[in-house]
């Protein structure tokens, strides 16, 4: 290979892992995209709830939601069970995080039979299954 063929292959395959591009028909300085911040984060804070007995209610769940390492405040996260033997009042228990990113679901309660539940929280895009048991 020639040294200047072997030199326009060099600069093509750093232009191509660069990202680099033809420039564009537009003049003038191009704002780029701001950095995204990491999307919410998920955490069972504390003790994952004990089994308990058809009919007992369980003992609340807590749910840390943060974002870059911080907790997040003020965010809706809701509950909902996804399978087993427990149910909330409603379908869905929605919660407020408190000032330190904590989403609490009480009010769970075992139905008939048992089994596993899979409690699921979710706020915005992020989810956790929290998995509890009925015995």
């Amino acid at each position: 290979m020639r040294p200047s063929t072997a030199a326009a292959v060099v600069f093509a395959a750093v232009a191509v892992l660069c990202g680099c591009t033809a420039p564009s028909a537009v003049d003038g300085p191009t704002l780029a995209s701001p950095p995204r911040s990491a999307d919410a984060v998920l955490a069972v804070i504390g003790d994952v709830p004990e089994p308990v007995a058809p009919g007992s209610a369980f003992d609340a769940a807590n749910v840390l939601v943060s974002r870059d390492g911080s907790p997040v405040p003020d965010v809706t996260v809701t509950f909902h069970v996804a399978s087993g033997p427990a149910a909330f009042e409603g379908e869905v228990l929605a919660v407020q995080t408190d000032a330190d990113g904590i989403a609490t679901a009480a009010d769970l309660v075992a139905t008939e039979g048992t089994g596993d539940v899979e409690l699921i929280a979710s706020a915005g895009d992020a989810s956790l299954t929290v998995r509890l048991e009925v015995e």
